[in-house]
């Protein structure tokens, strides 16, 4: 049995499923990655934010909204997806006066996407306890780029101090965290030398990484054989 993530596995366990399994995340297209070009903070210029996904609740795109607008400041935040939520989101930014702040940008290809994470400052993933992986912080990750996140779970995942977390629940909690990120990314701590070494995202790690858990199980598989015979 293999799971994309650790907490994942051990839900898995916890159900049942299966006592011993193999953790391997997705891992992002090693062509894809060679392709982004990878950029430097440019100083004095506002913090970027960038959100990513379906609008739907379980994402918390309105939290996210109401949360930017009580960070204030000046960072400003793109969000990239569409969903049952949009028009909702969209009337949220008139009301609450961010509309030059924030901005919609649609649904883009994966490898425009790659790029948008690799021109951020931070890549947004705001849902609790709902993603099996969070593809979306191994996919910014992997181009050097640090996530907020609002789920413990999907950080312990990630190296430590590639992050900002607010693991409160609240809006107010995660304005702070919004307003704790602009911050150290002004002050110059922007958490991208975490991911230098980041070639463990690679799909060609991973596809490694594979080959050698089916090669063990043959090994296995024909000890256990040889044994009754």
């Amino acid at each position: 049995v293999i799971a994309p993530s650790k907490h994942f596995a051990q839900l898995l366990k916890d159900k049942g499923v299966a006592k011993e399994i193999d953790v391997l995340i997705t891992g992002v297209d090693d062509d894809l990655l060679s392709n982004v070009k990878r950029t430097k903070p440019v100083p004095q210029k506002p913090v970027r934010f960038v959100w990513a996904g379906r609008m739907q609740p379980e994402k918390r795109i309105l939290q996210t909204i109401e949360a930017f607008a009580r960070a204030k400041g000046k960072p400003t935040l793109r969000i990239y997806g569409f969903g049952p939520l949009e028009r909702a989101a969209k009337n949220l930014v008139r009301a609450r006066g961010l509309s030059k702040r924030v901005k919609f940008r649609g649904k883009l290809p994966h490898r425009e996407i790659l790029q948008v994470f690799a021109d951020a400052d931070v890549v947004m993933q705001t849902s609790i306890g709902f993603e099996t992986q969070g593809l979306t912080v191994y996919e910014a990750a992997a181009v050097g780029t640090p996530t907020l996140l609002c789920d413990p779970k999907i950080a312990a995942e990630l190296p430590g101090n590639s992050n900002w977390l607010d693991d409160s629940g609240s809006i107010e909690g995660l304005a702070k965290t919004i307003r704790l990120a602009t911050k150290e990314i002004s002050e110059g701590q922007t958490k991208r030398e975490t991911l230098a070494n980041n070639k463990w995202l690679f799909q060609s790690e991973i596809s490694k990484r594979t080959i050698e858990i089916y090669r063990e199980m043959i090994r296995t598989k024909a000890a256990s054989t040889t044994a009754k015979s």
